[in-house]
């Protein structure tokens, strides 16, 4: 293989697949843009609990702790929502425990 004679040659993308001599994989040319992923901005706490009350089926009330904690999601980061789920699952199996007599 030639040296590129210039910036932008150095740039541009092989022409044909080029095998890797020491894994053998093939790696083939990018033939289109790579783009950056949409993100949809986070909903704030009245709007998920809003929406969570909206999707609970009728006669099936939303527990206000509930509604809340997950709404609380919106302003936790990431890394604490999975200690939120669990309490929160910890609490329904309490529940559902209670409802079949156990």
């Amino acid at each position: 293989m030639s040296e590129p004679t210039d910036a932008n040659e150095a740039m541009q993308p092989a022409a044909e697949p080029v095998t890797e001599p020491a894994t053998g994989l093939v790696t083939e040319p990018v033939t289109e843009p790579v783009t950056e992923p949409v993100t949809e901005p986070a909903a704030d706490a009245a709007t998920l609990q809003q929406a969570d009350e909206e999707d609970a089926p009728a006669g099936a009330p939303v527990d206000p702790d509930v509604a809340d904690a997950l709404a609380s999601l919106a302003d936790r980061p990431l890394a604490e929502h999975a200690e939120v789920y669990e309490e929160l699952h910890v609490r329904l199996q309490r529940t559902l425990a209670e409802i079949d007599g156990g």
